[in-house]
């Protein structure tokens, strides 16, 4: 029999699905761990996203009027729970931090520690980034951070995977002149095609140094460790 109900989920229907991914009507992948993860938010997290609106920018219109009273900004893609977001935003008090990501339950959290902190200068965009920089460009960011992104780790959906020389390009379009960029991943193909991507690209150069401080490794980084899988890390600076 044709069932309308997820096992494992109480009271989850396809219609909550659709509601919670639109793009499941898209040329789109969402996983099991996508679906559990989403439909499972704890209440601390729901009560938490009660208060999205206090933090939410829904596009550079937004991002630049609440850069005011910044000296710089810097934007977090796909930052998790925000656990390196936090961190950055604490250690750096005088820089507006973006931090975009697409599910609700780490944006839950991260509310939740900004509330904690007391920070101000932290704001979300929940939307696939690339929609955020769909306007003409202009430098805006000063630093723009990529922890981990999803690997897509077979090799017919690395199509998928977010990195790639028209990525590089348009985020480039909108960095600072001497602005930084910070990659890191936990596989090594996906490591191999960033750096041959960054070759290809020409327009950003290597650094030596550390371009942020680190205090501790995000979830999904200790998650690589303990399956024993190297962390390869990028730093590049924007060349003119």
């Amino acid at each position: 029999m044709y069932k309308r109900q997820i096992d494992g989920i109480r009271g989850v229907g396809f219609k909550t699905l659709a509601r919670k991914f639109p793009q499941l009507g898209e040329d789109a992948f969402v996983s099991v761990d996508d679906i559990l993860t989403e439909c499972k938010l704890r209440n601390s997290q729901k009560k938490n996203l009660e208060l999205f609106k206090n933090f939410e920018i829904q596009n550079l219109k937004d991002l630049k009027y609440s850069l005011i009273k910044y000296s710089k900004c810097a934007l977090e893609i796909g930052f998790g729970n925000g656990e390196n977001l936090i961190n950055q935003a604490i250690l750096n008090p005088n820089t507006l931090h973006i931090g975009s990501e697409v599910y609700k339950s780490g944006i839950g959290s991260l509310i939740g520690a900004i509330n904690q902190k007391k920070l101000s200068n932290i704001k979300i965009y929940q939307n696939d980034v690339r929609d955020l920089f769909n306007s003409e460009p202009e430098e805006i960011f000063d630093l723009i951070i990529i922890i981990c992104p999803d690997p897509w780790p077979k090799e017919k959906h690395h199509k998928r995977r977010l990195i790639n020389k028209e990525f590089l390009q348009m985020i480039f379009n909108f960095m600072k002149e001497n602005s930084y960029l910070h990659i890191s991943t936990d596989w090594q193909n996906y490591a191999e095609s960033i750096e041959e991507d960054l070759r290809v690209f020409k327009k950003f150069s290597k650094t030596k140094d550390s371009i942020i401080t680190r205090k501790e490794l995000t979830k999904f980084e200790r998650r690589g460790i303990s399956e024993e899988r190297k962390i390869s890390v990028f730093d590049f600076k924007k060349s003119i």
